[in-house]
């Protein structure tokens, strides 16, 4: 944010000026007590287990230098010269005060939203544009109705270009951060089983994903993924230049001679428009690929030369939660905790089983936000994994029984399933088991916190290794 000050924000925001002078600039907003930092401004969010009011005797102390607020107050009774800011809805005046500080820095903007993917395509298509640019981008997944507009409010006069993801868990939802956000190209990764709870169809969900196209107009871009049907689909609502990526079927951008090699990453030969360049992508799985084409085929679109391409491409480490390996004494733990839905678990297990010489063990949570076919859904992914031919599964969570359960039905011996209520005990039972050779698997919703069964094999090899 490059120093709004109190008139611009009252003017956005249709609010009203209850104390304080009208010139003041903050540096930056912050909606979080415990983090602000002196001088900045802090919006009061409720939240649905909180309300940002209760705290701002707690921000005054810290050093907040202005208050946003829609807690009906009429006075304010603080330090002299402290700008108290009024507002109907403080979550609606925080979006409209994005979408005014988007509309003041005009720079290109990418918008990302898919099924699986979204984050680390983010991430790859800045490491890309950075070669160029100074680029604005979400931090982790801050890509809600809250943290789009937070990010949009970090747009200043440096930045050349941005790369915002969409995340959504109801139909409108990305329609409304469109609006906020303004994009030049849309990029749709995939559309599969994700938040079925709120949308109940992944029809519903081809829907809520294609409001990103609706929002592009004829002058905009699009980047569709051509091995996907359900995103093709939507290629018949594009206003603009559509550019395909893909694997296994004809696109603009291309993968081939494809190869996965532990202590390396994805090899591949990346192919745009009559040319070729080898990448080593120093991340693993199909499924990584999809999201490095992904991106290259927005910055390819943009004008990047494949050599830029390959340059931002190689320049990307990974991201912590997402298919983080950790070697330690012979023990590979593949950290892909951070979240799950049923094609991010397969394409998991897939890349677990490419890359594995010795054993491999599936620890895997509960995937939440199914609906009425989770049950099913379960069951299904302990067949899968039975048929890619796991060792052992390991199953936290009441959901997750049922891939115990859909595992042992479809074949697999019943002594190399397990199941346990808690993530503690988990970790136990397989502090105990874990030996040379293994590759472990840890994947699971958000909610379940798989990443301390995650941390708590590394900690426990790594006092092993130390003796």
């Amino acid at each position: 944010m490059s120093g709004l000050s109190v008139d611009e924000i009252v003017r956005a925001t249709d609010g009203e000026l209850l104390g304080g002078a009208r010139d003041i600039e903050f540096p930056a907003i912050s909606i979080d007590s415990r983090k602000i930092q002196p001088g900045e401004l802090f919006w009061a969010i409720r939240g649905e287990h909180f309300n940002g009011n209760d705290f701002i005797p707690e921000v005054l102390k810290k050093g907040a230098a202005g208050l946003v607020t829609d807690n009906g107050l009429t006075s304010f009774k603080g330090p002299e010269n402290i700008p108290l800011i009024k507002v109907a809805s403080s979550l609606t005046a925080l979006q409209q005060l994005a979408t005014y500080n988007r509309r003041k820095h005009p720079v290109p903007l990418i918008a990302i939203t898919g099924s699986n993917g979204k984050t680390t395509t983010k991430e790859i298509v800045a490491s890309i544009l950075e070669r160029k640019y100074e680029v604005l981008k979400n931090e982790g997944n801050l890509n809600n109705l809250i943290g789009v507009p937070l990010t949009l409010l970090r747009l200043h006069t440096d930045h050349e270009a941005a790369v915002i993801e969409m995340g959504m868990n109801k139909a409108g939802e990305i329609r409304e951060l469109a609006a906020m956000a303004r994009p030049n190209l849309g990029i749709i990764t995939n559309i599969g089983e994700a938040h079925l709870e709120g949308l109940g169809t992944v029809e519903n969900i081809k829907r809520a994903k294609g409001e990103l196209i609706e929002a592009l107009n004829d002058e905009d871009q699009v980047v569709l993924n051509a091995d996907d049907d359900s995103v093709m689909e939507l290629q018949a609502y594009a206003k603009g230049k559509v550019t395909t990526f893909g694997i296994e079927n004809d696109a603009h951008i291309m993968a081939g001679e494809v190869e996965i090699e532990w202590g390396k990453g994805t090899l591949f030969i990346l192919y745009a428009g009559g040319s070729s360049i080898p990448v080593l992508l120093p991340i693993y799985g199909i499924h990584q690929l999809y999201n490095a084409l992904a991106a290259s085929a927005a910055a390819y679109t943009l004008g990047f030369s494949l050599k830029e391409i390959r340059e931002g491409l190689e320049a990307y480490n990974g991201y912590s939660g997402r298919m983080e390996i950790i070697h330690i004494l012979g023990v590979a733990v593949i950290n892909d905790s951070y979240n799950a839905n049923p094609p991010s678990v397969r394409y998991a297990i897939e890349t677990m089983k490419k890359l594995a010489e010795g054993r491999t063990i599936a620890v895997l949570g509960d995937m939440l936000e199914l609906g009425e076919k989770e049950e099913k859904i379960h069951s299904d992914m302990g067949c899968f994994a039975h048929e890619k031919g796991l060792d052992c599964i390991v199953t936290v969570g009441s959901r997750a029984r049922k891939i115990a359960s859909g595992a042992i039905e479809s074949g697999m011996d019943g002594n190399r399933v397990l199941s346990f209520d808690s993530t503690t005990d988990a970790a136990n039972y397989l502090k105990g088991e874990i030996s040379e050779g293994d590759w472990i698997l840890v994947k699971g919703s958000r909610g379940m916190k798989m990443e301390t069964i995650a941390s708590q094999l590394i900690d426990h090899l790594k006092m092993k290794e130390t003796g």
